[in-house]
Order: C-alpha cells, then structure tokens, then sequence
C-alpha cells in the first residue's frame, strides 16, 4: 500500500484544508502545496448547511470487520457504498452476522458528519441537493402512525400506495393516517445500495452529500443506541478509504478496544 503523509493547502479563497499526498511527493515545495486549488465543491473549514455549522464529530479509533474488497460489500446496507465502521466491531459482527479479520484503523484528526445532530432544516437541504442533482424525485408519502406497546413510544410506516396505506391503518386501532410531499429514489441515484423507487434513502443521501461536497470530512457518523439491531456506527466516503486503509492494522479479537 502506498505510504500517505497529510500536508497543509489553502485554497484561492485563504481557507485552510489539508491533503494526502503520496510519501515520495514530500519533497514537493510547500509554496506549491499552498497554492493548490480545493476542489470547487469544497466548503469552508467551517462548514455551513442551511445556514447554520454542520454537527461534526471526531473518533479516536474505529474498526472494519471484514475485507477491504468493494466486492465483497452487500447489495443492501444502512451506511451505503462506503467502508462501514465501528467502534465495537464486535458488537457489530453479532448484530449483523459478519464474519472475516477485525482490522483497527487510527486516522487522527477525523471529522464525520454527526448525523443525528442534523437540524430539520439542514436534512431539508441535503435532500434538495439530491433533488437538484436527480438523485431523488417528489411523490406523496403516507405517514402511518401508531402507539408500539413494545417500544412505548410512536411508531410510523411510510408508503406510496394509498391503498395499501389505507389498510395498515385499518387494521391498526388508533393508528393515523397523513398525507405528506416527500421524495423517493431515482434511478440516477449515485449509491447502488439504494434502489430505485426506494423511500429509505436519507441516511445514505447525506453520505452522498459529504463525499460530492463537503469534501473535507471523513465520512457520516451516526451515535445510534446499543440495542439488539444496533450500535454506534460509521461510513467513510470513497474518496477516503485509500488513506484510513493505509493505517489499518490487523487484531485479534482480544485486542480491541471495547466501549466502556
């Protein structure tokens, strides 16, 4: 694997970035590494959505289970096409039945997208980035809700189909029926995880928001709860994966660093 060093750039408009360069290009004059362009998706090293500063998180050290080999990734996955992570790999290979080596990744200085963090507004705006790039169409949604004795709290379902929406709430006492504008997936949409028609697309939206402009992160993080489906748990944009790959070493189960 080519060895990666970070070096410091600033953009036309002075704003402050970074980049990963191959060891051998070192020798490269600082003055020349000042004046690289950022790409012109690039925001400011703080960045804004929707006019207010994207929730950002840092992680000290995260996990892959697994290979390194796209090949290999499901047809289906919460996180999209990117390199999933984690910081309790091993909870996550009970969760998700995965198998294959445990590899721990340590890129310092990381910055995710803090998903859960996003204000209403800002999931509005990522979502009208995909509409402007054709990643999504406009449909009418169907809001089913209803009190879930299980989980004591509101549970919905989401359909296009008013028929089949009109039924589930028959059959559920007490559960309500809205009408909503939403999106769907469009058969453009850049990550193949995500099907055509498919409503269940906002997770992997904003993955596709960081990666094609705010270019400068890491990838999406989402502090979901422990549970039995779930935990803690990351994806790194494509554009990525090349330098934390290049910091991945291989542990024994042993060796990781379990949530406390």
């Amino acid at each position: 694997m080519n060895n990666l060093i970070k070096v410091p750039i600033t953009d036309k408009l002075g704003r402050q970035s970074h980049r990963w360069v191959k060891e051998d290009a070192s020798s490269t004059s600082q003055s020349r590494l000042q004046t690289i362009s950022a790409p012109s998706s690039s925001l400011p090293q703080s960045l804004m959505l929707a006019g207010s500063p994207v929730p950002e998180t840092t992680q000290e050290v995260l996990y892959h289970v697994g290979t390194f080999d796209a090949g290999h990734k499901k047809a289906q996955s919460l996180e999209g096409g990117g390199l999933s992570v984690s910081r309790d790999p091993l909870k996550w290979r009970s969760i998700a039945y995965l198998t294959g080596d445990v590899w721990k990744l340590d890129v310092s200085d990381n910055r995710f997208l803090d998903y859960h963090e996003l204000t209403v507004d800002q999931r509005r705006a990522i979502n009208d980035y995909g509409m402007e790039q054709g990643y999504l169409v406009p449909t009418t949604v169907y809001k089913v809700s209803y009190w879930d004795d299980e989980d004591e709290g509101t549970a919905y379902m989401l359909m296009t189909d008013l028929a089949e929406a009109e039924e589930e709430q028959e059959g559920i006492e007490g559960s309500e029926l809205e009408t909503l504008d939403g999106y769907v997936a469009s058969g453009s949409f850049p990550d193949k995880t995500v099907r055509e028609g498919d409503m269940h697309y906002e997770q992997i939206m904003a993955a596709v928001w960081v990666s094609e402009v705010a270019t400068d992160l890491d990838g999406v993080w989402w502090e979901d709860s422990y549970n039995e489906y779930s935990a803690p748990r990351g994806v790194l944009s494509m554009s990525k994966i090349s330098e934390w790959i290049d910091s991945a070493s291989k542990v024994a189960d042993a060796d990781v660093d379990e949530e406390d």
